[in-house]
This record gives structure tokens, C-alpha cells and sequence, in this order.
């Protein structure tokens, strides 16, 4: 009697201990997923107030506290955007680990092959990330509703199109303008990289092709993260 009382004992001991040790699992497991991660991602924008829209609406409604977005109203040459870039990582401490992406639109006008072959070499060796859209960042709200790949003459044709898919006139620097896009997010992704493999598979240079976005490889960074 003694030995079963001994042994029901026992076997309570070990049950509580166990779901005790489940619980701190989920709890350890809980807490864990809420931190916050040390590496801040800072994401530098040019110009336009359409892409630091974008991307604010999407560190508040996916919950990234670690996204930081700046635009540079210093005119429209990407040398004076990546100039920018290259005085905040001086003033970040080395010790942290920030990204840092440029995020821009590849105008001919203002811009010469020169000046994008000296940013790419500055972005390679500072380890600043190049997100282009050729011509537009418009070219990735198309790509939310369409696997798209045509070339257009002028930007303002892209914003008739987006008119028509949106049902509703559609007007640069809108900040509401995620709210009317945000479910087809995962469309444009899996679309953006349908657009890049048919420009590698046609042998041409992504920083020419047209058209083009790699809005795609920030946008799923920082979602997945």
C-alpha cells in the first residue's frame, strides 16, 4: 500500500513538472518572438513621398518597429542620394548591425551610366543594398495586379494604368495609397521575380532593363523577418 501510495505520488511530481516545463517552453518561446531585434533596416528614398508612405504603412501594419525610412529631397541625381546614405553609416557605431538599402528610380535624364556604375561600386563597398525600379517605383504598384512587362514612353502612362486597376484616380505621394494594394503584396512579389527571370533569361543587365523593379527582394526581407 505504501509502494502505490509512494508510487501515485511520483507520478504526480512528474506530470507537474512536465507540463511546468511546457509551459516555460511556450512561455521562453513566446517572449522570444516578441523581441525586438538589435539590426535596424534604414531605408533612404529619394524625392518622391510615395515610397516612405509605402514603406511607413508597412513597418506599422506588419509590426516592424526596426524599419527606419528617410527621404532626401537634395535633387534628383542618385550620386546626392547615395552621398546621404554614405554620411549616416559613418555617424552609425560600428557595432550594430543596421542594413542599409537605396531606394530609387532609374531616371536617364538626370543621370549618366557614369553616376550608376560610381554608386554601384560605392554600394558594394560600403554594403549599402540597391532596390531600383526602372522607370519608376509605379512599376511595382503594377505589379500587384499583373504580371506586367511593357515599356512606356513617359511615367504618366504608368499612372493611367494604375488609375484604371484601382478604380480611382491614382496620385503620387498618397498616404492611403498601401491601404488600396496591401492584399495583393504576395502577387507582386511572386510577380517581380517572374519580371526579373524573363530579363535574365533575355541575357540583359537588371540596372538597364526596362521594365524593372528588386522592390520585391526589401519588400520580403522584411516581411519574413
Amino acid at each position: 500500500m505504501v509502494l502505490i501510495h509512494f508510487w501515485l505520488v511520483e507520478m504526480i511530481y512528474l506530470l507537474i513538472c512536465n507540463r511546468m516545463w511546457k509551459g516555460y517552453q511556450w512561455w521562453h518561446k513566446r517572449i522570444r518572438s516578441q523581441k525586438i531585434p538589435n539590426e535596424t533596416y534604414r531605408i533612404f528614398c529619394w524625392w518622391e513621398k510615395t515610397e516612405e508612405y509605402y514603406f511607413n504603412s508597412i513597418r506599422v501594419d506588419h509590426n516592424k518597429p526596426w524599419l527606419q525610412i528617410k527621404t532626401i529631397s537634395k535633387g534628383v541625381a542618385w550620386i546626392n542620394l547615395m552621398k546621404y546614405v554614405l554620411k549616416a553609416i559613418k555617424k552609425i557605431q560600428k557595432d550594430k548591425l543596421d542594413s542599409f538599402f537605396m531606394v530609387f528610380d532609374r531616371d536617364p535624364w538626370n543621370n549618366t551610366p557614369q553616376q550608376l556604375e560610381e554608386i554601384k561600386k560605392l554600394a558594394k563597398d560600403k554594403g549599402v543594398e540597391l532596390i531600383m525600379s526602372n522607370k519608376s517605383f509605379e512599376v511595382w504598384l503594377l505589379l500587384h495586379f499583373d504580371k506586367f512587362n511593357k515599356k512606356v514612353l513617359r511615367n504618366e502612362e504608368y499612372e493611367k494604368l494604375l488609375t484604371a486597376l484601382l478604380w480611382k484616380f491614382y496620385q503620387k505621394n498618397d498616404p492611403k495609397l498601401y491601404e488600396y494594394i496591401k492584399d495583393n503584396t504576395t502577387n507582386a512579389i511572386e510577380n517581380a521575380k517572374w519580371l526579373e527571370k524573363q530579363h535574365i533569361d533575355n541575357g540583359e543587365d537588371l540596372y538597364v532593363a526596362e521594365p524593372y523593379t528588386s522592390m520585391h527582394k526589401l519588400v520580403e526581407k522584411i516581411i519574413d523577418r
